[in-house]
């Protein structure tokens, strides 16, 4: 009715459940129709398949990426829309506003002596998430579709797999790219659930991506991947820690690099 404000938060979540599927179903057809121009060098070659692969490599490609990641923070910001609503309506005070457009992070998990815990922190930034059924939940759910990819638009048993396992199993959207690609900001900060990825996600640099599993302090996390070894392995013990010079150093085997996240 004309006049009335407010908010039927059901509603708004139902809206950002459908662009959720409707973002996921466009990662999809990214995934397939790059895959495709990809195949098509390996049988032609010559200018005219040049101009096809520049064609959708810098045109149409990045617009689409572009048309992926507007539908992924429309979707966040009805739910953080409808977070805040809820909030608002029993009494309870907001938490710290995340990256994403249109309102605030959801609560994150406090960290526990026995690792990770669902409780809620309270201090917005520390904690951890609900343990992952790992590598075996992982194989039990991915599936090797015709094209090559899984159901999630990524290639099966790599890093991009895993975090859009992880993230689907956490109720999180998953964003586009693969590899270094799915972490788009090297100043955020790092919280449980975010995409942690390195490099470019191109084929020059395909990088890599993991999920912050634990957040053990401002300068330090715990993340879980997949592929780290180049042979499918996963393992969820990785920690990284920040240097004074805003890159980040893994302790297992002393790689520094310039981390990018997704929240």
């Amino acid at each position: 009715m004309p006049g009335l404000l407010g908010m039927d938060v059901d509603a708004v979540r139902g809206v950002a459940t459908k662009l959720d599927a409707l973002t996921h179903a466009l990662a999809q057809i990214l995934g397939a129709v790059d895959g495709l121009a990809r195949h098509a060098s390996s049988f032609w070659l010559g200018p005219d398949a040049h101009e096809f692969n520049d064609w959708w490599t810098n045109q149409h490609k990045p617009a689409l990426e572009r048309v992926h990641e507007a539908m992924r923070e429309l979707a966040q910001s009805a739910r953080n829309n409808a977070d805040e609503q809820e909030r608002a309506s029993n009494g309870t005070a907001p938490v710290a506003a995340s990256a994403t457009h249109g309102g605030s992070a959801p609560p994150v998990a406090a960290p526990s002596a026995n690792g990770p815990t669902t409780s809620a922190a309270t201090d917005g930034q520390s904690g951890g998430l609900p343990d992952s059924g790992g590598k075996a939940a992982y194989e039990s759910t991915v599936q090797h579709l015709p094209t090559g990819y899984d159901q999630w638009g990524k290639v099966p048993d790599q890093c991009t797999s895993w975090a859009a396992f992880r993230r689907s199993e956490l109720g999180l959207s998953i964003p586009y790219g693969h590899g270094g690609a799915m972490g788009h900001d090297s100043t955020l900060s790092p919280i449980p659930g975010a995409i942690a990825s390195y490099g470019s996600g191109t084929d020059a640099d395909p990088g890599h991506v993991m999920i912050v599993e634990q957040v053990l302090s401002p300068t330090r996390f715990r993340v879980s991947e997949m592929n780290y070894d180049l042979h499918s392995g996963y393992r969820d013990t990785q920690i990284w820690d920040k240097l004074p010079d805003g890159t980040w150093k893994s302790e297992a085997d002393g790689l520094v690099r310039v981390i990018k996240f997704t929240l």
